[in-house]
């Protein structure tokens, strides 16, 4: 598992990436003269290259060796945070946002198929679980750090640790990581690729990504001023809320890999979006500092806990191409972040105020769980089911 952890830790330099504008995004709106509804669509130009990207890069580098895939993505990622950075307006950083974006397509879902392949088949869920923890735990430790360090500096200083992070993690994984043994019976051409979205079920499963992320981020891109709104705090007090909501999401992306291996993937699925929409319902009536305190813990576990079950009942529909699968869900995945941004920005600009966003966020996720509770359903009545732990 330690090779896994390091595929984690690539996987936290991006994480940092993703979520880090929720933290800057006031500073970095007035630095460049704009309003924080245009400068959070920067979630959706990275969102939507990352999605379109994905399954052309699996496809155009799975003949690779999965190292090489793997470093020459975190340096290209590394390369655009260090324009991003130094970005003088909002095209460029916008521009440099979809570069990043291209890194990351790269390296996600080759870390996670990577990942399976160096552990047992009764092992996969965690090692998925282990991944997807880097990439969530970067809310932890990597977006309170970026966000202390854009209020002690600028949030320019926040993208250049983003940049350090990505050129450790491309040095870590290519000086100790072997490659793999192949879990794919050969390159599978983009055609191949897509031709998975001809199965219902993996449709349906890349449907509940799409709509449950796009509930997280629809309130996350915005959680700054959300928090700011909802108990006024900013400064010293909102790290803190920001650290323990990536503390709970680390715990919760860990946590649900053990119940994706012991109680199955649909049961783990359902359990986290219900907590998700509750959480989302209760935002807005939080009244004090101490209960957003025990909301945020919640809400971070409740955002990331549906995402390796997720990968897990994917690999489960196409075990003969887990990185296809894989690389389709991250599409999904980012698709949900194109969504959720798209959504608060237009929320915002129809009137709706900070408070209340996170009840856009959770109409959202109540789609999620019906698109759940359908697929489920018709694989339970067709025979043939995800659900079931392996042993």
């Amino acid at each position: 598992m330690r090779k896994v952890w390091l595929l984690g830790f690539g996987a936290f330099a991006i994480g940092t990436d993703l979520f880090i504008l929720g933290g800057i995004l006031p500073a970095l709106a007035a630095s460049l003269s704009t309003t924080q509804a245009a400068a959070g669509q920067a979630v959706t130009v990275f969102a939507v290259v990352y999605a379109v990207a994905t399954p052309v890069i699996a496809a155009t580098t799975a003949h690779l060796p999965p190292r090489r895939v793997l470093v020459a993505a975190l340096t290209v990622f590394t390369a655009a945070n260090l324009g991003t950075a130094m970005s003088p307006t909002l095209s460029v950083l916008l521009a440099t946002r979809g570069v990043a974006a291209l890194g990351a397509a790269a390296f996600t879902p080759a870390a996670v198929g990577t990942a399976t392949a160096l552990v047992s088949a009764q092992h996969r869920g965690r090692a998925v679980a282990v991944v997807m923890s880097g990439l969530n735990g970067a809310i932890a430790v990597g977006v309170p750090a970026g966000t202390t360090l854009a209020q002690t500096f600028t949030w320019r200083a926040a993208l250049l640790l983003v940049a350090a992070m990505g050129a450790c993690a491309a040095v870590a994984i290519g000086a100790a990581l072997g490659d793999p043994p192949a879990q794919e019976s050969g390159a599978a051409s983009l055609r191949v690729r897509v031709g998975l979205l001809a199965h219902p079920r993996i449709l349906s499963v890349l449907a509940v990504t799409t709509f449950a992320v796009g509930a997280g981020i629809t309130a996350y891109t915005y959680i700054a001023d959300i928090l700011h709104a909802t108990v006024d705090v900013d400064g010293t007090v909102l790290t803190v809320l920001l650290v323990l909501y990536g503390i709970g999401a680390f715990v919760g992306s860990l946590a649900s890999g053990v119940l994706t291996d012991h109680v199955g993937a649909d049961a783990t699925i359902t359990g986290t979006l219900l907590l998700l929409l509750l959480t989302l319902l209760v935002v807005p009536l939080a009244g004090s500092v101490t209960v957003v305190a025990v909301i945020a813990l919640v809400w971070g576990a409740a955002m990331v806990a549906f995402t390796p079950p997720q990968q897990h009942r994917l690999i489960a529909e196409a075990p003969d191409q887990p990185t296809v699968a894989v690389s389709l869900n991250s599409s999904a995945l980012y698709l949900g972040e194109a969504l959720g941004a798209g959504a608060g920005g237009i929320a915002l600009g129809i009137g709706v105020g900070f408070v209340h966003l996170p009840w856009v966020a959770a109409a959202l996720a109540l789609v999620a769980i019906a698109t759940h509770m359908l697929t489920t359903h018709r694989a339970r009545t067709s025979g043939a089911s995800t659900a079931a732990p392996q042993r």
